[in-house]
């Protein structure tokens, strides 16, 4: 019997909220980051081109590769809460520093990377914490229903903080709006810190001078349902994790639609998080994982190919172009929802720590492989400025949404690597 079944449903409540009250206070922070607005409007302002901006948004998924599974043998080391606690407070003192940086002039936009990537360094840390102390207190029977909430949660929160901020900012809004907000948000990382610090653990797990990560990465490798999901979440997520972002940026520098608009496009398109969220966990129960995760493939391939047709600032085109990003957040939630849900049923028990860490790796590492290539494919001007099709003038941008399409229907293929696809394998090896 597991830890969290010997808890007392209320014990197991009080948990559930200090993990989604926790979850309200980090995921402004984080929200900023991954591919929502203010970042790459606040870069912009810097100084800051294309190329920078895109860039920006791959920090963190770089960071998770390289740190990811050294982090989680270093929180089995020392501890989970005292792991948490050095994420913290490095992510906060790094965003109130990002805040900063206009301070510093013509050297602004490089301070902002740099602080980027001291918040995206703690983001590892805190990640290979977060999934093992929810396993203390979460039975299989409430994962689905406990990520569909917080993240459902969470999401009306951001969703009206960017809305209201969209508001206030106007056409051409200053800087220190945007320096402000990113403050308050890396002041809100240390609620998070507040919340976690309430959360149940096992006594058992306490720490471990002699942890053996060469053991506990061997474990994971020779776990081969959660080596092909980790594989396919790392192609998949190199496919389309820029379609958002570059979207924006789309919208900002090249069909020239104003930063007002911009930030009430991205909270319609955080409430699509919001819909997904709350209907993640009861479509997962009813359809199943394996047609679950068809269906999100399918629509991951016909968003960016939406979006290809899109190449004017009419009316018309922003609101389609609003409306693909709905439902691309829409089947983004879904996703996030099976693959945390995935993710723990694959893990081993005893070496959930690194199993999580070796999945979450593959899935960010794909995610930044994405990001980066965007980034060089729009600074070093691979691709024609323009070309016609049909009579009608494609942007490069257009192109770049048209290879994520076809990407991702190229990841079709890996499909038979998920386990709920294909639940029972007969393996077969003769070797030479």
């Amino acid at each position: 019997m597991g830890y969290a079944a010997q808890l007392t449903g209320k014990e197991r409540r009080k948990a559930r909220f200090n993990a989604i009250a926790s979850a309200w206070c980090g995921c402004v922070s984080e929200l900023m980051l991954d591919g929502n607005a203010i970042i790459i409007l606040y870069i912009t302002m810097l100084g800051g081109d294309d190329t920078f901006s895109m860039f920006s948004t791959s920090i963190t998924g770089i960071a998770y590769v390289l740190l990811l599974i050294p982090s989680a043998g270093l929180s089995d080391r020392i501890g989970l809460k005292r792991s948490n606690t050095i994420a913290c407070y490095v992510g906060a003192a790094s965003f109130v520093g990002l805040a900063l940086v206009p301070l510093a002039g013509p050297a602004a936009r490089y301070l902002a990377i740099g602080f980027i990537f001291l918040y995206c360094l703690s983001r590892p840390l805190y990640v290979s914490v977060w999934f093992p102390l929810l396993d203390n207190f979460l039975r299989p029977a409430d994962r689905g229903r406990f990520f569909s909430r917080m993240r459902f949660s969470y999401m009306i929160l951001n969703t009206l903080l960017f809305f209201g901020l969209g508001l206030v900012m106007g056409k051409n809004p200053p800087v220190w709006i945007l320096q402000v907000s990113i403050a308050i948000g890396g002041l809100l990382v240390l609620g998070r810190l507040y919340f976690m610090n309430k959360l149940p653990v096992d006594p058992k797990l306490g720490t471990s001078a002699s942890y053996d990560l060469k053991k506990a990465f061997d474990i994971s490798v020779k776990n081969a349902p959660l080596v092909g999901f980790s594989i396919y979440s790392c192609f998949l997520s190199a496919a389309v994790c820029s379609t958002l972002p570059l979207s924006i940026i789309y919208l900002k520098n090249h069909l020239k639609v104003t930063a007002d608009i911009i930030m009430i496009i991205t909270a319609v398109s955080m409430a699509a998080l919001i819909v997904g969220y709350y209907f993640s966990g009861t479509l997962l129960r009813k359809l199943g994982t394996k047609r679950m995760v068809v269906l999100i493939h399918v629509t991951y391939m016909l968003v960016p190919f939406g979006l290809f047709f899109c190449n004017n600032n009419q009316t018309g085109t922003v609101i389609a172009i609003a409306a693909l990003q709905f439902v691309y957040n829409y089947n983004f939630a879904c996703f996030n929802v099976l693959f945390a849900s995935e993710m723990l049923a694959l893990a081993r028990p005893g070496n959930k720590t690194m199993a999580m860490a070796f999945c979450n790796t593959f899935s960010s590492g794909g995610a930044a492989m994405g990001r980066i290539v965007t980034s060089l494919l729009l600074g070093s001007g691979m691709l024609a400025s323009e070309w016609m099709f049909r009579g009608t003038k494609i942007c490069y941008f257009q192109s770049m949404f048209l290879i994520y399409s076809f990407s991702a229907a190229l990841c079709l293929l890996l499909l038979f690597l998920v386990p709920a696809v294909v639940p029972r394998h007969e393996d077969y090896y003769e070797p030479n």
